[in-house]
């Protein structure tokens, strides 16, 4: 006689079963059973392809962000570089007002207007003292012979004026 399946009871395995030996009934709950832990095996696969998906998005999203962490790293070291150089600056300058004109240019370039014009009231001098005429200049007199900036007397441009 063959033995009847309970649904309490574990199914052999087809190793463990001579299917010859079984009737129509318990062949068609082997199968059953088979067909049912074949749809949750595919289950369990479409939900195992989901979490992959999902960890792949989330790490692309992660390889995303180090990389524009990476890019504010850098403008943020290049920003601390500016800053030091703007207070190295502020440092070596003995006011505000001073700092600010150093920062934009403005002590080089008057430097240069003061070497020029001292430049050219020497140059009038001499063109004046060989002419043997009295030209008096825009300046006071004193000027020619007072030291200005880097020079105790102002240069020719091509000699002493930074471009």
């Amino acid at each position: 006689m063959v033995k009847k399946f309970n649904k309490h009871e574990p199914v052999p395995t087809t190793d463990e079963l001579d299917l010859r030996k079984l009737d129509r009934l318990q062949l068609l709950q082997l199968l059953r059973d088979a067909m049912a832990a074949n749809d949750d095996l595919r289950k369990r696969l479409a939900d195992a392809e989901t979490e992959l998906a999902q960890y792949q998005q989330e790490h692309e999203a992660a390889a995303a962000a180090l990389a524009e962490g990476e890019q504010l790293r850098a403008r943020l070291d290049e920003a601390e570089r500016q800053l030091a150089d703007r207070r190295i600056a502020l440092e070596d300058s003995e006011s505000l007002a001073e700092a600010a004109m150093r920062l934009s240019g403005t002590f080089a370039a008057a430097q240069r207007a003061i070497d020029l014009y001292g430049y050219n009231v020497n140059i009038n001098r001499e063109i004046a003292a060989a002419e043997g005429t009295d030209v008096e200049p825009h300046a006071p007199s004193s000027y020619a012979s007072a030291p200005f900036g880097r020079h105790a007397a102002s240069p020719a441009p091509s000699e002493g004026v930074d471009d």
